[in-house]
């Protein structure tokens, strides 16, 4: 994992590094409330579509635990109608963002299917809606490192291919010198990164040379 994280999270903590002063400063940004986040996406202190889809939900699960685990709410109900007027204002911080959209519907629906349960509770709601968060945060990290593992074995297929069609051999190293053209790595993302994830797939596996 990246020591320069994009997002730090602990179960009612959220803080967010200002990448608006990076590369000359690396200071974190404590997001309590969903308009937090919401200013913190509009003023891009986060960057990249999946880090903006997990701060949104880690935001939202953030704030319900810290201001009381729903304690805060008379009813199932009204934990779920707090959930999702927060996802809906989430949402037009960046209105284009797919992954903002993914992780806003993520939570209302996980309210909403927690709500309606027989029995349930403002606190058994809200523990849903963290669980999801939480869990949404947690894919985004495996998708990127699957991501990682399938692109770095493509771009080693490619190569040795490319190697015969030109009727030479693969490079002796069996490494790589790769090129991509856009911020892809931790900062854009949950912790790994996608197309730099590829890159550090491949250096993890001794297959990098540049």
């Amino acid at each position: 994992m990246s020591k320069l994280l994009a997002i730090r999270y602990a179960r009612g903590q959220l803080e967010l590094l200002d990448q608006r002063l990076l590369p000359f400063e690396s200071t974190y940004l404590p997001i309590a409330t969903p308009q937090a986040a919401f200013d913190a996406i509009r003023d891009m202190v986060v960057r990249g579509a999946p880090a903006i889809g997990c701060t949104a939900a880690l935001a939202v699960a953030a704030w319900l635990v810290k201001e009381g685990a729903g304690s805060q709410y008379d009813s199932a109900g009204a934990a779920a109608e707090a959930v999702q007027q927060a996802a809906d204002h989430l949402i037009e911080s960046r209105p284009t963002a797919v992954n903002l959209q993914n992780a806003c519907q993520a939570l209302s629906a996980a309210a909403k299917e927690a709500a309606a349960k027989d029995g349930a509770t403002a606190e058994s709601t809200v523990e849903a809606v963290v669980a999801a968060s939480e869990a949404y945060f947690a894919a985004d990290v495996a998708t990127c490192k699957a991501i990682g593992q399938h692109g770095a074995a493509a771009l080693l297929k490619a190569a040795t291919a490319a190697a015969a069609a030109a009727g030479r051999p693969p490079p002796e190293s069996g490494k790589l010198r790769v090129l991509t053209h856009c911020n892809t790595g931790a900062l854009a993302t949950a912790a790994y990164g996608t197309a730099l994830g590829v890159v550090r797939a491949l250096a993890g596996g001794g297959h990098l040379e540049h």
